[in-house]
């Protein structure tokens, strides 16, 4: 019998605080560290093992020592691009890691013209692990879901009619999937049929399909940690038939077929979820059921999430100082403090006139007077900086097409531009 771990989308170097960094590094060397313990044959990671396709160096350098503490034991790691990881015009950090034989890219394309049809087909060539003789191939993944281009130009009938144990590896969402995704999702049939095991990523919470006979199991690992701040706040927040939040990653057992697939929980991580509804209250009664909830709740070494809900009677949303609540609960001991508020709405509106010479002048005072009202996970984003941000991201975004340039051209333009400005 062999083993083979499944994990997806760590998103090292998503988080910017020091502790939250600190927490998101544990969490991988714990899924590796359980690796070595449960004697996995070999570790496949589905997409997204860095935030960015260039993360930054001490990132890096922590990730690399880990992995090479895992290659050395003889464990190999396969790996496909996520959506972030993946770079369209440049060097990716996986392509570098790989080069150094830390990583085997699974994803290995060969485009060809059908020779009936005479359309272009993409074939891809399956990798063999020593072994266990399991043949793993894979589709990374684009930004903002651009890969259902290789999916339609796919040979599946050639990799259909393989032999042997065969593992798909994809980032993407389906659409037979049981919940909402914020992202666009993939036909079911866009996947070959036929194989034992298809290792997902892209989805943020674990999932685990085997409804489908033409398909083996179809497993989503979900985050181990957290990608971007909804997936704390549901990790906080979110019940399940009673339980939180499932966050972790998985290890199969397998012959000829899979015999057992194994949910393995990640490093503990303890969490604070404070939920507060507006309704039928002013803001004075809120801001108060708000300050005596944190003066008898213990945060220390938690991470906590704030979220405020509901429409007031009267008041404004602004009269909730949403920083000294932070502050409060960071003083309490806190590891980090996240506070969710897009769904708190005010029955008070008052007009505002913003006056200056130009349109841009305008712009700016509207964003300088209205960062502090938004949920920033970057503290240096609360200033200069994140109207500076806002207003070169706006200034991308009104930008009109260009005589004679093609519709394609001008999106895909805006597109990179934005994603520069962002750092993306």
């Amino acid at each position: 019998m062999y083993k083979f771990a499944h994990l997806a989308d760590v998103h090292l170097g998503a988080q910017k605080t020091p502790e939250l960094r600190k927490l998101e590094f544990e969490t991988f060397e714990y899924i590796l560290n359980t690796c070595v313990e449960e004697n996995v044959d070999f570790i496949i990671i589905a997409g997204d093992l860095f935030h960015s396709n260039l993360p930054d160096l001490g990132v890096v350098k922590d990730a690399v020592g880990k992995l090479k503490e895992i290659n050395e034991l003889g464990i190999p790691i396969y790996v496909i691009y996520g959506s972030h990881d993946f770079s369209p015009n440049a060097t990716s950090i996986i392509d570098i890691i790989a080069e150094s034989g830390l990583l085997k890219k699974i994803f290995l394309p060969e485009i060809y013209d059908d020779e009936e049809t005479g359309e272009e087909k993409l074939g891809l060539k399956f990798t063999v692990d020593p072994k266990t003789k399991a043949k793993l191939v894979g589709i990374s993944a684009k930004k903002l879901g651009l890969e259902r281009e290789y999916f339609e130009m796919l040979d599946r009938t050639s990799l259909e009619s393989e032999e042997g144990f065969k593992i798909f590896v994809f980032h993407a969402g389906l659409d037979i999937l049981p919940r909402k995704l914020p992202t666009d999702s993939l036909k079911l049939s866009y996947l070959p049929q036929r194989f034992d095991y298809y290792a997902g990523g892209d989805v943020h919470e674990e999932l685990y399909i085997a409804d489908f006979p033409e398909y083996g199991p179809i497993v989503y690992p979900g985050s181990p940690f957290a990608g971007y701040p909804r997936d704390m706040e549901m990790s906080a927040c979110k019940k399940n038939k009673g339980k939180t939040l499932k966050r972790g990653f998985y290890i199969v057992e397998f012959d000829e077929k899979v015999k057992n697939i194994k949910f393995c929980k990640s490093k503990k991580v303890e969490y604070e979820c404070l939920h507060f509804n507006a309704k039928n209250k002013t803001s004075n009664q809120l801001n108060d059921e708000i300050m005596n909830k944190i003066e008898v709740t213990d945060f220390n070494e938690k991470i906590v999430i704030v979220k405020v809900q509901g429409t007031l009677t009267s008041g404004k949303t602004s009269d909730i100082n949403f920083n000294e609540v932070r502050m409060k609960i960071r003083d309490k001991g806190a590891i980090h403090v996240g506070i969710s508020h897009f769904s708190f709405r005010s029955k008070e509106f008052e007009a505002v006139t913003y006056k200056g010479e130009e349109d841009s002048e305008i712009e700016r005072n509207l964003f300088k007077d209205n960062i502090s009202n938004v949920d920033v996970l970057d503290d240096d984003l609360n200033d200069e900086n994140g109207v500076d941000l806002a207003v070169n991201l706006m200034n991308i975004l009104k930008e009109s097409q260009k005589v004679n340039e093609k519709k394609a051209n001008y999106s895909n333009r805006i597109l990179k531009d934005s994603l520069n400005i962002l750092n993306i």
